[in-house]
Formats: structure tokens, C-alpha cells, sequence
């Protein structure tokens, strides 16, 4: 019987919702510094930190709609401008609902119009709080530095919080937690789910399958990069075009037109060595995406790529998956034919790279140098070539019979 309460503990706790906590920036009086910025503060802990301050203080709170703790590290001149020159001040990166800590303390009354914030007289032992519409952080700091400069007179304490995290960042908690133990399960959804379908493009020369496109955009947040994906949409009702280097060979080379939501996309395909490279692609308002790699496949085959990913100068990244390239050579043939057999795969996989070359052919040299101090250092001291029995002994003149 405790066996069984035990797992309906443990159920209970697994399927509880995950705590929403939002970053808490908090200045005008001191408070106990977090230990680590992954310190968790729950709503007690933050009740009575605050409690003590309301009588000989004032408190104002403002709340965003979503925050995050890496809203705060950006590193542009005008990104919290000030915010970033107020001393002392406390920083929590996790809050438990910090509406719900103010409310213990005394009743909050609410400023809805921007004016009356600022018109605000000093009144110890109230909080007051404003909600902010939008995600305009900048805006967000210019009010609490007019605020401030209002009530200099005044013993002000201040919160700037939210009501609940950015989206994408509570999205990563709530995944970390609920699917951490249920891979077994997730594999059987994924087993048991259609597989996508792929968009075949045809051309009288070619024909091309893509399953999808992705555009993995850079963006810089402070110190840290994160990428903007965004899936690019195949027109599949638009043909392929073929863009021929020479329009009387096409072995000199050609380029692929497919059409999608983003705008069209290039992709060069150049002769090499009697055989197809894959060179670059021209995609989002003539952006030039560049393989790592030098994909190469002969013309004998098809080219096939589980995933094909070119990278620009600017960071970003064009990824298709599921890729698949065939070029017909001759003319007795054509790709628009719904009969028409594609060649066998050329695997894009290279299990042999350039920099793989590079590393092998120079641990055999560093190989070979270690060999030869080797043997040289083994040698040292030993006869190369013994005396012979008949012969008489070798005769050294000694220093004093000189």
C-alpha cells in the first residue's frame, strides 16, 4: 500500500505545471544577493525581502508582458541606458510569481495611464504598479528613469519584472522537463506518424525533390547567438526552371529556379572534372550561400543528400532536406515524363574529408619524424663493426709515451 501511494506521489509531482518565473530587476534599497544568477526565488523568499521595506518605503512595480533573463545582457549603447548606471541594485533571474509576493504585502493599486504614473506623490507604505503593452524595451527604461527622476525626494523602491517568461524560453523549460522521460513514448508518436511529403519539381532537363527548406537566420543577443528559423515554402504549383550556361550544352553548366515563399532559389550547378559540383546558392534578395564542402557527384548518377546545408558570409544558413537532384544528359529522354526513372543516388555523406585528408597526412609525417629520432637515439653508442679474431689488437698510444 505505501509502495502504491509513493508512485502516486511521484505522478502528481511529474504532471504538476512548471513555476512561470520571470526575471526581477529591483533598486532603491539592499537586499540579499542571489548566490548564483540560476538562484530560484519563490514567492515566500520575495514576500519577505519586500515585507520589512514597506513602511518607511514606497513601491512601485513594472510589468512587462515577457521577459528574459538574457534581455538584460544585450551589450548596445541604448539597451537599458538606465538601468545599467544605477548602484546598488539586485538582480534575480527566476521569480515565482512576483505579483503574487506584492499582494501578501498590501493591496496593489493599479496606474493605467502613463501621466498618472509620473504625477505620482510620494506615499510610503503603498505599491503601485503600471503594466507595459508592449515589448519595447527601450521605452520601458526611459519611463522608469522619468519615473525615478520624479520621486528623487521620495524612499523609492522599484521592480522591474513581467508577468511571465518569454515564450520561447519557458517553451525549452517545459520540454527539458516533460520530455526528458518520455523518449520511448515519443517514439512511438513518431513511429506511428505520417512521414512528411516531399515536393517534386520538374523540368524537361531535370528534376528536383526537396522534403524542406529551412532559413536558420544569425541573431546576436548581448553575448550569445541565437538563430531565427524559418521554414521557406516550396510553390509546388510553379515549375522548375533550368538556366543554361550555354543554351547549346548543357554540360557547360546551369542553374536551378525553384519558386518559394521567400523568393526564388538559385542553385549553380558547374562541370568539374567530368563530373557535377554543386557550387553555391543565391537565395533571400541575392544572399549567396556557399557548401562547406565541395560536393561533388558524377554524371552517371543522381545527387542525393538527406541534408544539404550552405552557409553565407553574414552567418545565416540554407538548409534542404531531403534533397534530390537528377539532370538528364540525353535526349532521347525527358524528366516531365511521370514514367521516367531517375538515375541511382550519389551519397552527398563524405566519410573522407578535407580536413580528415589534412590530419591523416600530417600524423604520418609527424609518424615518420618520430621514427627516425627513434632509431637514432637507439643507435647511439652501439659498434657498427666488431674486431676479428685474426687480427692483432688495436694499439693506443698512451698520453705519456708521448
Amino acid at each position: 500500500m505505501n509502495i502504491i501511494k509513493f508512485f502516486l506521489i511521484v505522478a502528481t509531482i511529474v504532471k504538476a505545471d512548471l513555476p512561470v518565473t520571470p526575471p526581477a530587476f529591483i533598486w532603491g534599497a539592499e537586499l540579499p544577493k542571489s548566490p548564483t544568477i540560476f538562484e530560484f526565488v519563490n514567492t515566500k523568499m520575495l514576500f519577505e525581502m519586500l515585507r520589512p521595506l514597506r513602511e518607511q518605503h514606497m513601491i512601485i512595480a513594472y510589468f512587462a508582458t515577457e521577459l528574459t533573463a538574457k534581455d538584460f545582457s544585450c551589450l548596445e549603447p541604448d539597451c537599458f541606458e538606465f538601468l545599467r548606471q544605477l548602484r546598488p541594485f539586485n538582480f534575480y533571474s527566476q521569480v515565482h510569481q512576483p505579483l503574487v509576493a506584492l499582494r501578501r504585502i498590501s493591496p496593489v493599486i493599479w496606474v493605467e495611464e502613463r501621466e498618472a504614473l509620473l504625477q505620482l506623490p510620494c506615499q510610503k507604505g503603498e505599491i503601485h504598479a503600471y503594466n507595459f503593452t508592449d515589448r519595447n524595451l527601450k521605452d520601458h527604461d526611459n519611463l522608469m528613469k522619468a519615473v525615478s527622476n520624479t520621486l528623487t525626494s521620495c524612499p523609492l523602491v522599484q521592480i522591474y519584472t513581467a508577468h511571465t517568461e518569454e515564450f520561447w524560453a519557458m517553451k525549452r523549460r517545459h520540454d527539458r522537463f516533460y520530455l526528458k522521460g518520455n523518449r520511448r513514448q515519443l517514439a512511438r508518436v513518431a513511429k506511428n506518424s505520417l512521414a512528411p511529403v516531399s515536393t517534386v519539381l520538374r523540368h524537361n532537363l531535370g528534376v528536383v525533390s526537396v522534403e524542406k527548406i529551412v532559413l536558420a537566420e544569425e541573431v546576436k543577443q548581448g553575448l550569445t547567438i541565437v538563430y531565427k528559423r524559418t521554414e521557406v515554402t516550396v510553390i509546388d504549383d510553379a515549375p522548375l526552371q533550368v538556366v543554361l550556361v550555354d543554351e547549346r550544352n548543357i554540360n557547360n553548366g546551369f542553374a536551378l529556379v525553384i519558386s518559394s515563399s521567400m523568393g526564388p532559389i538559385y542553385i549553380q550547378v558547374m562541370p568539374t572534372m567530368g563530373n557535377w559540383r554543386l557550387s553555391r546558392i543565391v537565395f533571400n534578395e541575392n544572399v549567396t550561400f556557399i557548401p562547406r564542402d565541395l560536393l561533388f557527384y558524377s554524371k552517371k548518377f543522381s545527387f542525393c543528400c538527406r541534408l544539404f546545408t550552405t552557409y553565407s558570409e553574414l552567418g545565416a544558413r540554407l538548409s534542404l532536406y531531403m534533397f534530390h537532384l537528377d539532370v538528364v544528359l540525353n535526349n532521347y529522354f525527358s524528366a516531365l515524363d511521370p514514367d521516367y526513372v531517375p538515375k541511382e543516388c550519389w551519397l552527398c555523406e563524405q566519410f573522407l574529408t578535407p580536413g580528415i585528408t589534412q590530419g591523416i597526412f600530417s600524423a604520418l609525417i609527424l609518424l615518420l619524424i618520430l621514427a627516425i629520432g627513434t632509431s637514432m637515439l637507439l643507435s647511439i653508442g652501439r659498434n657498427k663493426r666488431f674486431s676479428s679474431a685474426n687480427e692483432p689488437e688495436l694499439y693506443v698510444k698512451g698520453y705519456a709515451e708521448r
